[in-house]
Order: structure tokens, then C-alpha cells, then sequence
């Protein structure tokens, strides 16, 4: 990756929505930051391609697989719910 044009390595989102975009169009997410209250960040890999999937998102030119898509809604929300779990000790 060029440093120079990305200055973060990381791409950060709070959009539950965007991320199982980036989820289906197979990024892996890096991790998830935790706020106050229900506030998540998502984290991926930065780069040309998530940079153009981005853009094709916000144009509303993105094509996707509804499954796909649902699919990956469904693990952001597996790995949100089972964190909380896990920091509230149940």
C-alpha cells in the first residue's frame, strides 16, 4: 500500500450498514472499537479498492447479493452483541 496516498492504514466507520458492505465484498474487518454507549467503530484495512467501493456506495452504484449482504449484517451483529457479552460477563 502506498503510504503516501493512504495516510491511515486503517479505514474507520461507525456505519453499521457500510461495514457489511465491506463485509460481503470480502474485507476483513481488523476490529471493533467500542464507544460510549452503542457507538461501534469498524476497522479495515484501507486501500485503492475499499477506497473505490466507498466511493460506488455513496453514488449509489454499488451492486451486491441481498444473501451476502444480509449474511454479513447478521456477523457484525454476532460480533457486537457477543463483545458486550463478554465485557458484561454474562
Amino acid at each position: 500500500m502506498d503510504k503516501s496516498k493512504y495516510k491511515e492504514e486503517l479505514f474507520t466507520t461507525y456505519n453499521l450498514n457500510f461495514s457489511a458492505v465491506l463485509v460481503a465484498c470480502g474485507f476483513k474487518l481488523q476490529q471493533v472499537e467500542r464507544g460510549l454507549g452503542s457507538k461501534a467503530l469498524f476497522c479495515f484495512e484501507n486501500s485503492q479498492k475499499l477506497q473505490d467501493i466507498n466511493n460506488r456506495y455513496w453514488k449509489k452504484e454499488l451492486k451486491i447479493e441481498p444473501q451476502l449482504l444480509f449474511d454479513s449484517l447478521k456477523f457484525l451483529k454476532n460480533r457486537l452483541y457477543s463483545d458486550l457479552e463478554n465485557k458484561n460477563g454474562f
